[in-house]
């Protein structure tokens, strides 16, 4: 039994952690970085003060920090999955684009484009902020362009179109919140099964 104590106690720490930064990303999505305070964050992860800042001692931009990290390895996760349904590219983008607007309606407009709030809110003061949210704009551009290449795009028509692709939905994402309509990101699916498609290679 002695043995394994250890263990358990690895796990109890590493869950308290992922609880925090789980809670920070709702909350970065919700209400945006200035809106978000540690008490917060400590009564809705349900964790004490003091494992706060433990994991992360140099306080709330270091969690919002690894939180961005951990929420663009869960949206690659997700945006690799949803690009697979089709060999379409066209189809494949204008697919995973739906499913984000039905997720946006299911919870009325009240989420999305946490990246967007966080380099708004902090770019021009935390560059620690900035360059993780350059990371991970990095990583979800790299997953269409694998999509694109795969498809038979170049590499340079793959970049531009993967850098059109996602600010046109983060830019739909900010326009559905403010108008509480989904209506803007399913304009924009369409308008980029049509782009995409018209500018698939030939044979």
């Amino acid at each position: 039994m002695q043995a394994i104590r250890p263990v358990v106690i690895i796990q109890t720490m590493s869950e308290t952690k992922n609880r925090i930064l789980e809670t920070m990303s709702e909350l970065l999505e919700r209400q945006g970085y200035n809106g978000t305070g540690l008490n917060e964050i400590v009564k809705l992860s349900q964790t004490p003060k003091g494992s706060l800042y433990h994991y992360f001692p140099d306080g709330k931009e270091e969690i919002v920090a690894e939180a961005i990290r951990q929420k663009s390895r869960g949206i690659q996760e997700l945006l690799r999955h949803n690009l697979a349904q089709h060999d379409d590219p066209a189809k494949a983008v204008r697919y995973h684009i739906e499913f984000m607007a039905q997720h946006l309606a299911a919870h009325e407009c009240r989420v999305g484009a946490p990246l967007a709030s966080v380099v708004l809110e902090t770019a021009t003061h935390s560059e620690r902020l900035r360059e993780a949210c350059a990371e991970a704009y990095g990583n979800v551009h790299e997953v269409f362009k694998e999509k694109l290449v795969a498809s038979g795009f170049d590499d340079a028509t793959a970049i531009r179109l993967m850098k059109t692709i996602v600010a046109a939905v983060e830019g739909a994402m900010i326009l559905s919140r403010a108008q509480k309509d989904n209506q803007p990101m399913l304009d924009i699916a369409a308008s980029l099964e049509i782009l995409i498609r018209a500018e698939l290679p030939t044979a």
